[in-house]
């Protein structure tokens, strides 16, 4: 009995689960034509007064019984007729249900994976998308049979999570957590979501459950951003059947977004002029010229774009300034739109009174033959600047915290450097924006170059402009008759003065190589081609590497008036902020380095209240808040109210792009038993779906079945039409 019953409920849910209610009360509301029909003709005997009229009325009572039956069963059929076109025209799907049923007698287990990205925060129809999922997910929980049925629910925000460790039995907490869930503004990880979906285990599995078939549905709004090409390569479970339940609108809906502020240079000093680059996004299919708002203590301003193409993007550069020290809030905004949490964006300008350089190098600033020499003049010609330069022997920095407190580090000279201050200048370059600047100006220097870019995760490949490749640049010594090399600058460098184009001629002898290959973009280079210069992105930093001597007794350079503007405008290259290391996203872990006798009155906390952990190392202590969860400013302050740090909080640009992934990448990307299922309440028009084996289109059939009942219809009215006609000539006969 409970096979049947078991039987019965599949065929009802296998068909159910395809109907539209449109064409279902469309078909309902034609039915009542026949019907009404059938009222209107019911017919009434003609009242007879003359006795001799009773033989008539005794056939025509045996012919209306006939008749009465006859109008029934077209009735019926009728009514059949219009029901079954209607259930055609909806296009149902016979399908096992692949939630509610399980090909086990001891139940079913099914994951539900939760999209709570932030694009899922829009609305439709006046309902958020991530309610409509959820609404959805809570209706295949009421489905399960706690006595049988084991369930998870998987949310995928930034980091992916079970509500519960197992595959558990207790649907009502699985309910409660999901009813208590809502949609972040972080991006979401489906595929580590999937993994966690396909390898959750069940408390105390025994061998019936181990041998159930997976059933894991993902409720999605299909935003092609959150699908990456491997996605289902974590989804590595041959037990699994997958089904995408997607919400929200078929069409791209249009927005506009702010992806980055910056500030340029990153380290400024008081009264510098400087520049906000805004970069705003156009995710539509037409052109777009928004008016952009930046806010900052120097005051306000309003730009508008150019003309952004479809999906493309576009800067608007405002000039600012800062007349007093600090860290400073610089604001970028556009006019809102539906999705409003893109629409502004925010960075942060650290202003100094005076810059701290630290000068590593082996030789001493009085020897007149150094380079060392002439880059610390260079940078700081008297002590009534904007820029201190200390010396420090490369031995010295042994430590991070040695080098804490300096906007900029400049190597000269320094030759080959030992591990332990390699693993300090990655440290320093970690923390925070700041700018390297650093010299290869030997062989063994140009070695410890490739040491530190190999700490920071970048490649060691080196090769030489004059003899091909090798493993380190070649320097060749040259002699008096050596031809002068030529240095030409590039975009990249944008100096102010009448000189430009003097230092793009400039010629002078020096021992030259060529830079790591692919590692950086090339500020100034030789005639040959061969960069000069070179800025390479390392951790939170930046690193300019100029690959020469810059001694007197091998360069002219040092000797040309433009050697001072030089110098700065790689230092200023190196403070250029990078878009990666400039943006948190929400839900991102964020981690604040400070010197490690950093004045701290605990507890320390985030403005808005949550708490913030302390990490004591010997280098220094490290500030570890709580997960950011909107865009805007983290604010970290202590006991006493004083602010410890502060970061900028940015949506991730990905979820500002609401095209939606194709089917035909769907089907590559999923397995044979994965599969889209469609609703049409919710307006998701994909023309079919990604079906089971087991799937088969009812609606051919139900044609069929509506063609043989109009011949059943027809049937039944000639036959009636032939009995009234034998009738009357019947009663006529008699």
């Amino acid at each position: 009995m409970g096979a049947l019953q078991k039987g019965v409920s599949t065929l009802f849910l296998a068909v159910i689960s395809g109907f539209s209610a449109g064409w279902l009360v469309a078909g309902g509301v034609a039915a009542l034509a026949p019907v009404l029909a059938h009222l209107l003709a019911r017919r009434r005997g003609p009242e007879i007064v003359f006795p001799a009229a009773m033989f008539v009325r005794q056939a025509l009572a045996t012919h209306l019984r006939r008749q009465r039956l006859r109008d029934i069963a077209l009735l019926v059929t009728r009514v059949a007729i219009v029901m079954t076109l209607a259930l055609a025209f909806d296009q149902l799907v016979w399908r096992a249900d692949a939630i509610a049923t399980s090909d086990s007698e001891d139940g079913a287990d099914v994951v539900l994976v939760m999209d709570q990205s932030a694009s899922m925060t829009r609305t439709q129809l006046g309902e958020p998308l991530y309610d409509a999922a959820r609404r959805r997910a809570l209706t295949v929980l009421d489905k399960l049979d706690p006595g049988r049925d084991r369930a998870a629910v998987v949310f995928a925000a930034r980091e992916a999570h079970s509500a519960l460790p197992l595959l558990s039995v207790n649907i009502d907490a699985l309910r409660e957590q999901l009813r208590a869930s809502e949609a972040t503004l972080e991006k979401a990880d489906v595929g580590g979501a999937l993994k966690i979906a396909a390898l959750l285990e069940g408390a105390g599995d025994d061998e019936g459950a181990r041998s159930r078939r997976r059933q894991v549905v993902l409720y999605t709004d299909l935003q092609a951003t959150q699908f990456s090409s491997d996605f289902v390569s974590d989804f590595s479970c041959d037990s699994c059947d997958l089904r995408l339940d997607a919400v929200g609108p078929s069409a791209v809906s249009d927005n506009l977004a702010i992806t980055s502020v910056m500030i340029s240079p990153a380290m400024l000093r008081v009264g510098e002029q400087a520049e906000a680059i805004v970069t705003i996004a156009n995710f539509s299919s037409t052109l777009r010229s928004p008016t952009v708002q930046l806010r900052s203590p120097g005051g306000g301003a309003l730009r508008t774009a150019p003309l952004i193409g479809p999906f493309a993007s576009a800067t608007v550069t405002f000039s600012i300034h800062f007349d007093s020290p600090g860290e400073h809030i610089v604001r970028a905004a556009l006019r809102a739109d539906e999705f409003p949490h893109d629409d502004e964006a925010v960075a942060i300008a650290t202003v100094r009174t005076r810059l701290r350089i630290a000068l590593l190098t082996r030789s001493s600033l009085n020897d007149s033959a150094a380079a060392a020499r002439y880059v610390s003049l260079a940078l700081a010609p008297d002590d009534l600047g904007a820029i201190t330069v200390e010396a420090m022997h490369p031995d010295d920095v042994d430590d991070a915290n040695v080098l804490d407190g300096f906007d900029a580090c400049v190597i000269v000279e320094a030759e080959g450097l030992a591990p332990v201050t390699i693993t300090a200048l990655g440290a320093y370059a970690e923390t925070e924006s700041r700018a390297i600047l650093w010299m290869a100006d030997s062989q063994s220097a140009t070695e410890s170059l490739a040491d530190f870019l190999a700490t920071m995760g970048r490649a060691r490949a080196f090769m030489s402009a004059d003899v091909g490749n090798a493993s380190y640049p070649f320097y060749e010594a040259l002699g008096d008759d050596s031809p002068p090399l030529h240095l030409t600058l590039t975009d990249e460098l944008s100096f102010t003065s009448d000189g430009t184009s003097a230092l793009s001629q400039i010629s002078f002898q020096t021992r030259s190589g060529l830079a790591p290959v692919a590692l950086g973009r090339s500020l100034l280079s030789f005639q040959s081609g061969s960069p000069f210069a070179q800025s390479i992105p390392v951790g939170a930093s930046s690193l300019v590497a100029v690959h020469a001597s810059l001694a007197p007794g091998t360069s002219l350079l040092t000797r040309s008036p433009l050697f001072v503007q030089l110098i700065h405008e790689l230092l200023r290259a190196g403070f250029m902020p990078l878009r990666t290391a400039a943006m948190i996203h929400p839900g991102e872990r964020v981690s604040i380095r400070l010197a490690p006798d950093a004045a701290l009155t605990p507890p320390v906390r985030v403005r808005s209240g949550d708490p913030v952990a302390i990490i004591h190392t010997r280098d220094a202590i490290e500030l570890r808040p709580v997960p950011p969860s909107q865009p805007g400013v983290v604010e970290v302050i202590d006991s006493a109210g004083r602010l410890i740090a502060q970061r900028a909080v940015t949506l991730d640009p990905d979820e500002s792009d609401f095209r939606l992934i194709a089917l035909e990448d769907v089907r590559r990307m999923t397995s044979v038993h994965a599969e889209i299922h469609h609703d049409a309440e919710a307006g998701v028009e994909f023309d079919t779906a990604l079906r089971s084996d087991h799937s088969t289109d009812v609606w051919p059939w139900l044609l069929v079945v509506a063609l043989a009942l109009f011949g059943v219809e027809s049937a039944l009215g000639a036959s009636g039409r032939w009995a009234q006609r034998g009738h009357c000539d019947k009663a006529g006969a008699e």
